[in-house]
Parts: C-alpha cells; sequence; structure tokens
C-alpha cells in the first residue's frame, strides 16, 4: 500500500504429502515457494514481483544472479530451473514478521489420497538408489546411526546450519526416502562402503574406471582415497598392471678440460676415519 503496509489479497495453502514430509527442511521450504508461484501463476507471469521467504539460505540459493553450484541436488535444481522463467527479487523476512501469512501454515488439511505422487527429481533419486548393491532400506536405517553421516542427518532434517565438513553447501545435499543425496549420487553409510567397493571393483576396471562409476553412483568423504588403496591391495591388479615406464639416462658430457666438472662423495668409515674424495671428471 502508499504507506509501506501489506493488504494480503488471497491466501492458499495446502498439507504434504507423505512422500514431501520426508523432504528434508530446506527442501521443504523451497517447494513452499515453488507452490506458491505456481498457484499464483497468472498474477505473476511476465511481470516483476518480490519473493519473501522466512529461511535465510534459499535466498543465496534461488538468487537470480547467482548460480547452482554443479552438485547441487537434484530436487534444488529442478526448483531452480522452474523460478529461471519467472523475473523476481528474493528477500529474506524474520518468521516474527511473516504473521499477515502464516495463519494457514497452522491449519493442516487433510491430504487426497489420489494426490501422492512423485515428481521428477524423487524418480531419479530413487532410481539412483534402487542401482546399489545394497536397499535403500539399508542405507536409510543405517544413516540415522552413522558416526559421519547422522549429524548430516538431523541437520537437513531440521533445516540448521550443516556441520563443519559440509558447511555452506546446503544445496548440494537433499534427502530421499531417509537416503543423503549428493547431487545425484548417494551417501553410504561406513558400515556399506566395502560392500560397494566390491561392486564397483567386479572385472577389475581399475582406479580410473572405478572413480568414473562411483562418480554416477554413490559418494562418502574420502571415496576417491578409499578406491585407490582398494585397488591396491588387490593381487590381480596388482599383477596385471602395467609397469612404469623406463627412464632414458642421460650421459655426463665430457668436459673439455680439467677442474670443470668435479664428483665429490664420502667413503668409510674406514679404520675409523672418513674420507672426503673428489674425482676429476677429465683426468680421473
Amino acid at each position: 500500500m502508499p504507506d509501506g503496509s501489506e493488504k494480503p489479497t488471497m491466501f492458499a495453502s495446502r498439507s504434504l504429502t507423505k512422500t514431501e514430509r520426508n523432504y528434508s527442511q530446506i527442501d521443504k521450504e523451497a517447494l513452499s515457494i515453488v507452490w506458491g508461484v505456481k498457484r499464483f501463476y497468472q498474477y505473476l507471469f511476465g511481470r516483476h514481483f518480490d519473493l519473501v521467504t522466512d529461511h535465510k539460505l534459499l535466498v543465496s540459493i534461488f538468487a537470480p544472479n547467482r548460480s547452482l553450484p554443479c552438485l547441487s541436488a537434484t530436487r534444488m535444481v529442478h526448483y531452480a530451473l522452474f523460478l529461471q522463467a519467472f523475473s523476481y527479487t528474493i528477500k529474506y523476512r524474520n518468521t516474527k514478521n511473516h504473521a499477515n501469512a502464516d495463519a494457514l501454515s497452522r491449519l493442516p488439511l487433510a491430504v487426497d489420497r489420489d494426490c501422492e505422487y512423485l515428481t521428477e527429481a524423487d524418480v531419479t533419486s530413487i532410481s539412483q538408489v534402487e542401482l546399489m548393491p545394497v536397499t535403500a532400506t539399508d542405507i536409510a536405517r543405517t544413516t540415522k546411526t552413522d558416526r559421519k553421516l547422522f549429524e548430516l542427518y538431523e541437520s537437513l532434517k531440521s533445516g540448521t546450519e550443516l556441520p563443519v565438513p559440509w558447511k555452506g553447501r546446503e544445496s548440494e545435499f537433499s534427502l530421499q526416502n531417509g537416503c543423503i543425496m549428493y547431487g545425484h549420487r548417494v551417501c553410504i553409510p561406513e558400515k556399506y562402503q566395502n560392500q560397494v567397493l566390491e561392486e564397483l571393483h567386479v572385472g577389475h576396471p581399475g582406479i580410473v574406471e572405478m572413480k568414473a562409476i562411483a562418480r554416477s553412483y554413490c559418494y562418502w568423504q574420502g571415496i576417491d582415497a578409499s578406491i585407490a588403496n582398494f585397488v591396491q591391495n588387490c593381487s590381480a591388479c596388482i599383477a596385471t598392471r602395467n609397469e612404469p615406464a623406463r627412464i632414458n639416462r642421460h650421459p655426463w658430457e665430457w668436459p673439455n678440460g680439467p677442474w670443470q666438472r668435479i664428483h665429490v662423495d664420502y667413503a668409510g668409515p674406514f679404520m675409523g676415519k672418513m674420507f672426503f674424495v673428489v674425482s676429476d671428471a677429465y683426468s680421473k
């Protein structure tokens, strides 16, 4: 309004489906933005508008003048691509100042079973998990007890700042049916890492090929080092690997006169003493 106050023209809300309730907090916040823009598409498309959110991380992730990291979570990429069709300025506003639009979030609505569906991002993520040598149920169950992934899981679930090893990479991780996804790759708990390495090593493809396959399906901190150690301890790989290239020896050039080049070394101990040996390359 002219005096700076805000007057709502329309309210809209819906409850999360069973699948969406398993999203991480940042994915839920992003979903609410995308659903709101879709809901009021006729009012927003073709004109510039302000997009106000109480989730500070999304301000930097969905900023129109910034690009997503190349390893962003699949779902976040879909959301960002959708929003690129609109002209907007995204702004942060503290939750306490969202009272004019917060009432409906306290009023849950029943969800019709016919509304339960999976998005393209969900299908992509699930297909990646199903290709692993362990089931998605095993990975989801073990993730909650894994000493390295538990803090990451809790932070994604609650929407709090990620722990130190992953701090600042919120757009790269997401939750899919209890499994942590790093971009389109599944984060493997420590319990199943050897099992996954054995699957990658079928046929003894070598370090480079194993890394290439792993980058399409799975991830854990230090996975490249784990693959290198696994191959280096495989007797079959050691027996068939190529020998290092022979180095051609470069002979010393013959000097033109005495004392142009000398060679020195220590000899001994001999008879309780060390000898300093100097040899002239020309006169020997």
